[in-house]
């Protein structure tokens, strides 16, 4: 495989922002551009747009594209390349699991491709929030496939500028000068003309080839001319409405064809993979005679079944047989078979729903459902009102703490005490001879400890200011309406608008705003920390996250609607700070706060 590769031809795109240029394969490419056009001519009127994933290396401050995996679409939106929720964790899953092919072990994933058979050549809503979500990197980059019939197509790259967001209009423009279109172009054939009737001017009666003949006079001769253009008129006529009608048949036929696939679920793919069963027990099919399953020798089928995975090798010898059973355990199962080590490996994927035998009608199914998360969610509560009612009593304590302190300043003026002997030196001081030195020595220190009475008074308040011993981390849960550009304040366990849950400790703090959401599954926090990139992490309920099981979903885009305007200060006790929305309305808001060591 490595002298393959060394023999490949190379190619390059320089590009500003990579100086290193986008070095590819040109092999690849080719490929490529052949699945698009091949995709463009499955179906009349723009075919069906195709989609995966570039695999590669970065080197010298540019990407070198060497492979390409195809994204699985079963075009739930239509022939357009779109990603339904299931297909994007499948996307997911394969950025994370994709070191298991031998071949893609020493290579990253450098970008994606995808093709467009209507419209322009720029990117759609779509194909940004794909790119965003699955390749957020700057160095990743885009194409996008135009195919254009029988003329060369065109392929658009894109990339992220240094600062900005991805633009829709490509950085650079290629012509595919050397994608030619083979012999598998469809060509629609009108029906033959009905007795009697004629359908081109090849088929004209033998009479109407020949020549006319002289006539005896004009008027003879005019007439003959008005009729042979009369009926030359309704023959053509009748011959574009015999096209018309093929034409349109033929499309309607296509049509039909074509989408009964889709909204059958019958796979229109090489193998054939299918799902059939009605009980626990399902049976996994393909076609084992297959032209591309018969240099495999072995293939791998993989099965989401609910939130369980599994894998199991298929050696040739089950290969041949056509089928294998599994015993599901969800009313969700999904499988994929992958098969073949070569660029462009055969990768179906089947799905299977249906509800298990023995268990409950949906109505009962879901009204339990309900029930556990209405019994989870007064669980929460309770905890909630409980812990609040021992944060009300350390309150109250401190607040009967301050108080009493407060009453007994007044009565604790240390400083009188040495004013009374004043008078006793004055009268003693006549008779010296009674050891006044010593007395004046003794008295001495006493008027210094005196003057520091009122700083000693303060230390005593100092000492008693209740020592911090809370948490060390925490959040605050804010739950309304905050329309876009619109600012929102927290004061203590105030907020300007909506209801806030907990509260900032009043000691010096470093906090982060997120966007989030309540699900059935607790609350979504939206973040722009990478670390979160595929698989989301769950923390169970607890006291920092208010007793709610709490998901970070890596989302930057939603991140980015929520700006921090003031951070807590010492000029506000740390107790105060304010957020607006930026790009849109929120209804829920999470504030995460750490202590300042």
């Amino acid at each position: 495989m490595q002298q393959e590769r060394k023999q490949e031809s190379f190619g390059s795109w320089s590009l500003p922002t990579h100086p290193g240029g986008i070095e590819h394969s040109t092999q690849l490419i080719e490929d490529l551009a052949a699945e698009a056009r091949k995709g463009h001519r499955k179906f009349p009127r723009g075919g069906v747009e195709i989609g995966g994933v570039l695999f590669g290396r970065r080197e010298k401050g540019g990407v070198r594209i060497l492979a390409a995996r195809p994204i699985p679409c079963h075009y739930a939106f239509g022939p357009s390349f779109a990603l339904s929720a299931d297909e994007h964790d499948a996307l997911s899953l394969m950025l994370r699991e994709y070191r298991k092919d031998p071949e893609l072990k020493d290579l990253v994933p450098v970008g994606w491709y995808h093709s467009h058979t209507r419209g322009e050549l720029a990117l759609s809503d779509a194909d940004l929030h794909l790119h965003n979500r699955h390749f957020p990197e700057p160095w990743q980059v885009a194409l996008l496939f135009k195919p254009d019939g029988g003329k060369p197509g065109h392929l658009g790259v894109f990339v992220k500028p240094d600062k900005g967001e991805l633009p829709t209009r490509p950085a650079l423009t290629v012509e595919l000068v050397g994608a030619g279109v083979d012999d598998a172009t469809i060509v629609i054939t009108p029906p033959a003309a009905p007795a009697g009737g004629v359908e081109s001017q090849a088929s004209l009666p033998q009479w109407l080839n020949e020549p006319p003949r002289q006539p005896h006079s004009a008027a003879g001769r005019s007439g003959k001319r008005l009729a042979l253009v009369l009926l030359a008129l309704a023959l053509v006529a009748s011959g574009v409405a015999g096209l018309r009608f093929a034409v349109r048949a033929g499309y309607a036929d296509r049509v039909y064809s074509y989408w009964s696939r889709v909204i059958l679920s019958e796979p229109p793919s090489d193998a054939g993979l299918r799902l059939e069963g009605t009980g626990e027990e399902l049976t996994v099919r393909w076609d084992a005679t297959a032209e591309r399953l018969q240099p495999i020798r072995r293939a791998v089928l993989t099965i989401w079944d609910g939130d369980r995975k599994s894998e199991t090798i298929l050696e040739r010898k089950t290969l041949l047989q056509g089928s294998t059973t599994y015993r599901r355990s969800s009313e969700s199962v999904i499988v994929r078979l992958t098969a073949g080590a070569t660029r462009h490996p055969l990768v179906e994927t089947a799905r299977f729903v249906g509800k298990l035998p023995g268990h409950g009608s949906p109505t009962d199914a879901e009204n339990e459902k309900k029930a556990e998360a209405l019994r989870q969610e007064k669980e929460q509560l309770e905890v909630a009102v409980q812990l609040q009612a021992r944060e009300n009593d350390v309150l109250g304590e401190r607040v009967a703490a301050l108080q009493q302190m407060a009453q007994a300043k007044p009565v604790s003026p240390p400083p009188a005490a040495p004013e009374p002997p004043k008078p006793d030196l004055a009268e003693q001081k006549p008779t010296e001879p009674v050891a006044p030195p010593p007395v004046l020595l003794e008295q001495r220190p006493v008027a210094p400890s005196s003057a520091a009475a009122p700083a000693g008074d303060a230390s005593p308040s100092r000492a008693a200011r209740p020592v911090y011993s809370g948490p060390a981390v925490g959040m605050l849960i804010w739950t309304g309406v905050l329309t876009n550009g619109s600012v929102l304040t927290i004061q203590g366990r105030q907020a300007s608008t909506g209801v806030v849950s907990g509260r900032l400790p009043g000691r010096p703090v470093r906090v982060t705003a997120y966007v989030a959401e309540l699900s059935s599954g607790g609350l979504v926090v939206f973040t722009n920390d990478s670390k979160h990139a595929g698989a989301g992490i769950t923390e169970s309920p607890n006291a920092q996250n208010s007793w709610t099981q709490t998901t970070y979903r890596y989302a930057p885009e939603r991140a980015r609607t929520v700006e921090l305007v003031q951070r807590p200060g010492e000029n506000n006790n740390w107790s105060f700070l304010a957020v607006r929305a930026a790009g849109a309305s929120l209804s829920q808001i999470v504030i995460s706060w750490e202590l300042l060591r």
